[in-house]
C-alpha cells in the first residue's frame, strides 16, 4: 500500500479493512479451536474495550493532524519496527 502512493485517508481506510477482517479471522479459528473459552469472552472484552476505545480516539485525533509527508515516515517506521520484532520472535529460541 505505501508503494502505491495512495492519500492517507483512503490507505486509512483499506487498513482499517484488512485488519478488521484478519482479526475478526483470529477470533474465530481462536473460538473454532477451542484456545480460549467462551465465558471468558466477556472478561476479555471488558477489559480490552476501554483500550480499545481510547486507541481509536488518539489515533484519529493524530491522523488528522498529520500530513501526508509525515505519515508516510511514521507508516514506515511502525512498518519497520514490526517486521524486526517479527524477525527477532521467530529467531529467538
Amino acid at each position: 500500500m505505501m508503494n502505491e502512493n495512495e492519500d492517507k485517508v483512503v490507505m486509512r481506510a483499506n487498513l482499517v479493512r484488512y485488519f478488521t477482517l484478519g482479526n475478526l479471522a483470529t477470533i474465530g479459528m481462536v473460538l473454532l479451536f477451542g484456545q480460549v473459552p467462551v465465558s471468558n469472552l466477556s472478561t476479555y472484552a471488558l477489559i480490552s474495550a476501554p483500550a480499545v476505545v481510547l486507541a481509536w480516539w488518539l489515533g484519529d485525533k493524530v491522523f488528522r493532524r498529520l500530513n501526508p509527508i509525515l505519515f508516510r515516515r511514521v507508516a514506515m517506521v511502525i512498518i519497520s519496527l514490526s517486521a524486526v520484532m517479527t524477525l527477532g520472535s521467530g529467531l529467538a529460541p
